[in-house]
């Protein structure tokens, strides 16, 4: 390995152990419990950390090529809900990546749905990225799937906090009847 490439990997490491501080920080586990927890398998290619809390419980999850055990299903995930105007609205697939699928799906997506509770409030905590303009839409819309009343997403990135009110429709996205994800930003 040379002095470059070892730099290269030093900085990749240290990311991935920040993330899983930052997840230690924000939930109160060990680093062992967030490795388990959030199914971390390759810790090499760790870049998000996604924590979902809804129903008492904590859910997590990590982008796909960090997940332990990835699925190899392609067959898109398949929720939908109606919104306003009652029309089904779907998963968002991101195009041709394809992110509404067990193989590629977000940690986001992979963390909000472990949950086996409806209603109620969730609060997910994003680690290490921005949300994706795909998981914008797709996190509001497992909100309503899950019937929330309100979704708080924090984004550690960044510092924004955003908030979603499921009795105002702004779980689904503007052109779907909703708001946009900017709307919700509440600091």
């Amino acid at each position: 390995m040379t002095r470059d490439q070892w730099k290269d990997a030093y900085r990749e490491s240290r990311g991935a152990n920040n993330l899983i501080y930052q997840a230690e920080k924000a939930t109160g586990m060990s680093s062992r419990e967030v490795y388990n927890k959030a199914g971390i398998g390759n810790y090499d290619n760790l870049q998000v950390i996604a924590i979902y809390e809804h129903g008492g419980d904590v859910y997590m999850d990590v982008n796909p090529t960090a997940r332990r055990n990835r699925s190899t299903s392609t067959q898109p995930i398949g929720i939908s809900v109606k919104n306003s105007k009652n029309i089904d609205v779907k998963l968002s697939s991101g195009g041709r990546r394809m992110y509404d699928t067990p193989f590629n799906m977000h940690a986001e997506v992979g963390a909000m749905l472990q949950t086996k509770h409806t209603g109620g409030v969730g609060t997910l905590t994003v680690l290490g990225k921005k949300v994706c303009t795909s998981c914008t839409t797709n996190v509001r819309l497992i909100a309503a799937y899950q019937n929330l009343s309100n979704l708080t997403v924090n984004e550690w990135r960044t510092g924004n906090i955003y908030s979603f009110n499921g009795a105002d429709g702004e779980f689904f996205s503007k052109p779907k009847g909703g708001v946009t994800w900017g709307s919700g930003k509440i600091n």
